[in-house]
């Protein structure tokens, strides 16, 4: 369902993807509001990539449609499968990092960090990216999002 009063700057609407008779997407609908980051969580071969590449136009749905409201693809931003993470910062400076950059004042940073590090499991946030274990470093590509 559609809020009115909330301005989307993504809306994908009964989308549909098949590659043969591998079924990607059956009627996909998803809204992603003004300024926010959005995650796209699931298994290997759910279709994440195939529906940024869809959104992104190197991809084309069989049916259904993705509606961008941005003057250019350049306003949108979406974090690869590689870990793109700056390994001189620790963690607790890799969310205040990011939370600048998207304008977000003291209060939601730490919000949102302490939301995070519990989803994440993240107990030592004072580590440095560049030393976490390559389990940690693994785990972290598979969960953390960034558009």
């Amino acid at each position: 369902m559609i809020n009115e009063d909330i301005q989307y700057e993504v809306q994908v609407t009964n989308a549909y993807k098949n590659y043969g008779a591998n079924n990607v997407f059956n009627g996909l609908n998803m809204n992603v509001t003004s300024g926010s980051i959005y995650g796209l969580l699931g298994p290997s071969g759910c279709g994440k990539s195939t529906l940024l590449h869809c959104i992104l136009g190197t991809m084309t749905l069989d049916s259904g449609t993705i509606d961008l409201k941005v003057e250019s693809l350049k306003d949108v931003g979406y974090m690869p499968q590689d870990l793109c993470l700056e390994t001189e910062l620790t963690i607790n400076e890799t969310f205040e990092y990011y939370g600048t950059l998207y304008k977000m004042n003291e209060k939601s940073i730490k919000t949102k960090k302490v939301e995070l590090t519990t989803f994440l499991q993240l107990s030592n946030t004072d580590s440095y990216i560049k030393d976490l274990s390559v389990d940690d470093g693994v785990y972290l590509k598979e969960r953390v999002p960034r558009s």
